[in-house]
């Protein structure tokens, strides 16, 4: 997984991340993973409890917060706020 966009320097964003991609986004520094796709969004991405086991596997601290795209608020977005500093 090299498909990721650095917007400041502690916080980059990604198309669908698998579980085989943890391993490496490990190796390339990524401490925190927040999942923001609601499960079932797409047919063929990978459930958050998937993604969460293959987090602890490979190291990164992992998040569920979904996110529908017409309902993401003020306190939706403080909550992500306070996520991406955990460690």
């Amino acid at each position: 997984m090299s498909d990721y966009k650095q917007v400041t320097a502690n916080l980059a964003v990604a198309p669908q991340i698998r579980a085989e991609d943890l391993p490496r986004l490990a190796l390339a520094g990524f401490r925190t993973l927040i999942n923001n796709r609601p499960d079932g969004e797409d047919g063929g991405q990978p459930d958050s409890v998937e993604l969460e086991q293959a987090a602890r596997a490979a190291g990164p601290s992992y998040y569920h917060q979904p996110a529908e795209p017409d309902a993401i608020n003020d306190s939706e977005g403080l909550r992500f706020a306070a996520l991406r500093w955990c460690r």
